[in-house]
């Protein structure tokens, strides 16, 4: 339910939006047309980013969770999602 109001918030004011990461977004059963995962990872903007997309397409295309992967990780995972 938060991916879907934040979705709808950020639509809203995307000026008060920089970014925002949805994971296990509810009501979401495909990837849009075009939409290539692999050109996601290559363009993102450093190594670090590219390990955590690749983590979460991953886990999404294994049909897990991905926001359980960052919720094992404790501190971790919450760092590696503010980066």
């Amino acid at each position: 339910m938060g991916c879907y109001i934040m979705t709808h918030f950020a639509a809203r004011h995307p000026d008060l939006i920089q970014q925002m990461i949805l994971l296990s977004p509810g009501g979401i059963n495909a990837n849009p047309p075009g939409f290539d995962p692999t050109n996601f990872i290559s363009d993102a903007p450093t190594i670090g980013k590219k390990v955590l997309y690749s983590v979460v397409v991953f886990l999404w295309e294994k049909l897990e969770s991905p926001f359980t992967f960052f919720k094992v990780l404790g501190f971790y995972g919450t760092k590696l999602l503010q980066e």
